[in-house]
């Protein structure tokens, strides 16, 4: 599984044993890797502005005519991390004297941070950035530490880093797979997982989530 690394799918394809494996480093490389065949799903949380939707423009772009499938992981909410004594950002044009975790190019949160900001009046390349941070826990830890004031982030991670929160955006994360693959072993063990007690009581308890919609198919190939 590749493509964007989220909290509650990591967990959810350790938990289920399902035997897959997992290489997370950014939305647009994974859905590259996918494409050239290098694993059997990839997780997207890729927003087009122009049509207000997630995922389904830049799938439908690159996937066209191949044997794949975009399947609803869960919706999750992003915003503003930050350490609670240094005060809460008055949204994303209040960031310019603020140390800001940078997230790698390609990834879904660095293209949405660039164009939410840029809504906002802010140009990004005029920001102090920080090092690289290619996870969510990265970036998040930055802050935690004060290697950065402000993090991207999702609402789940600041949380159990007990950092604050101020919310920006509910994103959709979903899955592209291999039709075929879907239907073979650790896709279908995994599946059945994420339809379990067990995993709707894992993302409950992160705060943010709403996972009640896996499983819905949003593009068929």
């Amino acid at each position: 599984v590749l493509g964007s690394h989220d909290p509650l799918l990591d967990w959810a394809l350790r938990q289920s044993r399902s035997g897959l494996a997992s290489f997370f480093d950014g939305s647009m490389d994974g859905l590259e890797r996918f494409l050239r065949g290098e694993g059997v799903a990839a997780g997207l949380h890729i927003h087009d502005a122009a049509r207000g939707d997630w995922n389904i423009a830049i799938v439908e772009a690159a996937a066209a005519g191949r044997n794949a499938a975009l399947i609803s992981f869960a919706t999750r909410r992003r915003g503003l991390v930050y350490r609670p004594e240094t005060g809460a950002p008055e949204g994303l044009g209040d960031l310019r004297s603020r140390r800001i975790a940078r997230r790698q190019h390609g990834s879904g949160t660095d293209q949405l941070f660039r164009d939410l900001a840029g809504r906002a009046g802010v140009d990004p390349t005029a920001l102090e950035l920080t090092e690289i941070a290619r996870t969510e826990d990265d970036a998040v830890q930055m802050v935690q530490r004060g290697a950065a004031d402000v993090a991207f982030g999702l609402e789940a991670v600041a949380s159990a880093h007990g950092l604050a929160f101020a919310p920006v955006i509910t994103e959709e994360f979903a899955l592209i797979v291999d039709r075929r693959a879907w239907f073979d072993p650790p896709l279908q063990t995994f599946a059945r997982f994420c339809r379990s007690a067990a995993f709707a009581e894992r993302a409950a308890l992160l705060r943010g989530y709403d996972a009640g919609s896996f499983g819905t198919v949003v593009w068929n190939g």
